[in-house]
C-alpha cells in the first residue's frame, strides 16, 4: 500500500472533527473527497474547509514503518453564486481545486461565478 493509500484507508485527512450530521461526505476519485453541506453559505464552507486543511496538516500519518505528513487543497463552492444546477455545482468546486493546487498546493480556493478566487493560504485567515 502506497503512501497516499495509507492516509485515506481510515476517511478524509484531518477528519478527528466530524462533519455536521446533515453533512454528505463521500471519497471522489482516487484522493479527493467531496463534502456537501447543506444550507452552508460560502463563508461557513470556506471556513469548515480551511479547518479541516489545517487539521490535515498536523495529523502524522504512519506508513511503511515512516512518519509523514499531510497537505489538502480543496475547492469550496456555494449555491447560487458557483452555479444552480447539479452539473454546475459539481464542476466548480473542482475547478477551484485544480487553480488551489497550480497555486502551491495546501490551500483551499473559493470559486465564484465561474471564476475561482484565492481567498485562503498557508499562514494566512
Amino acid at each position: 500500500m502506497g503512501y497516499a493509500d495509507s492516509s485515506l484507508a481510515s476517511g478524509p485527512p484531518g477528519a478527528g472533527s466530524p462533519a455536521p450530521a446533515d453533512a454528505l461526505v463521500a471519497r471522489w476519485g482516487g484522493e479527493e473527497f467531496f463534502l456537501a453541506l447543506p444550507g452552508a453559505d460560502a463563508a461557513s464552507g470556506l471556513t469548515f474547509a480551511d479547518d479541516l486543511r489545517r487539521r490535515c496538516e498536523q495529523d502524522l500519518i504512519n506508513a511503511a514503518g515512516r512518519t509523514i505528513s499531510c497537505t489538502l487543497s480543496g475547492g469550496v463552492a456555494a449555491h447560487p453564486a458557483s452555479g444552480t444546477t447539479m452539473d454546475e455545482l459539481f464542476h466548480a468546486p473542482d475547478l477551484a481545486l485544480y487553480e488551489a493546487k497550480s497555486a502551491g498546493r495546501n490551500r483551499v480556493w473559493l470559486h465564484v461565478d465561474e471564476v475561482p478566487f484565492a481567498t485562503v493560504d498557508v499562514g494566512v485567515l
